[in-house]
């Protein structure tokens, strides 16, 4: 959708996506330190996110991103690299 976006709203409007990991939240409900310590053995850079991992990626869309759009910035530590 991101790439269908940014295409269908250019120049005038630039589609960035945020898709976050496992970030150390209480947003789902019933996660256990067990759970994130599991995620962050399986993370290449060692951690689960923080909620400013995830926000630092929001603004750098707004403010340096200005030449990117129809993409998705995937912030979760390289889990998909595994």
């Amino acid at each position: 959708m991101a790439a269908s976006l940014g295409r269908a709203l250019a120049p005038r409007i630039r589609v960035l996506n945020v898709a976050p990991g496992v970030v150390d939240t209480a947003f789902v409900p019933g996660r256990s330190d067990d759970f994130n310590a599991k995620a962050a053995a399986t993370t290449p850079l060692g951690r689960i996110g923080a909620p400013d991992d995830v926000a630092a990626a929001i603004e750098a869309c707004a403010t340096h991103l200005k030449f990117s759009t129809g993409v998705t910035i995937v912030v979760e530590g390289g889990r998909r690299l595994n």
